[in-house]
């Protein structure tokens, strides 16, 4: 059985000049890290669009494989689950950059964070610093109507005393 993602890695000259090599996940040492990300973004973006945030090594390597019986390689289980878990890892990665609330240094990761439907907030426009954008935001999230924790205005202007629970 072919899988959707095995069909989109496969109509990519690139990916499947790599499959060929049995080298789909590229790595260059024992560790994932961000270089490892921008190096596999053809690999990862249909895969995060495909599989989502959070998707198990199994479901990763199910997909690898599909990749290597549609090409019609002949692949050992060993490199599989190899790639399988670099494809996984490479999400947990990808998970934790778009955790950090701020914009990625990386174009290549900007743009696996666009194509997964996430904004990226450009930061730094003339004119403004961090601390001015960051103020407006406070500013534009306080009421209009001044209350403190035990009142409530209405429309009558009438002042209620309200219980707190703690």
């Amino acid at each position: 059985m072919t899988t959707m993602l095995a069909q989109q890695w496969e109509s990519q000259p690139e990916l499947r000049r790599l499959a060929q090599k049995l080298q789909l996940v590229q790595l260059t040492g024992p560790n994932i890290n961000r270089d490892v990300l921008v190096q596999n973004e053809l690999v990862l973006t249909p895969a995060l669009q495909q599989l989502g945030m959070r998707p198990s090594v199994q479901t990763a390597m199910v997909h690898v494989k599909s990749l290597y019986d549609l090409m019609g390689l002949d692949v050992n289980g060993a490199l599989i689950y190899t790639q399988g878990w670099a494809l996984r890892r490479m999400v947990s990665l990808f998970n934790g950059i778009v955790r950090r609330g701020h914009t990625p240094r990386e174009p290549a990761v900007q743009r696996m964070m666009v194509a997964v439907g996430l904004t990226i907030e450009q930061h730094g426009s003339e004119g403004t610093s961090d601390n001015d954008s960051m103020s407006d935001e406070c500013e534009s999230m306080e009421s209009e109507a001044p209350t403190d924790d035990g009142e409530v205005v209405d429309g009558d202007d009438d002042v209620h005393d309200v219980e707190m629970s703690r």
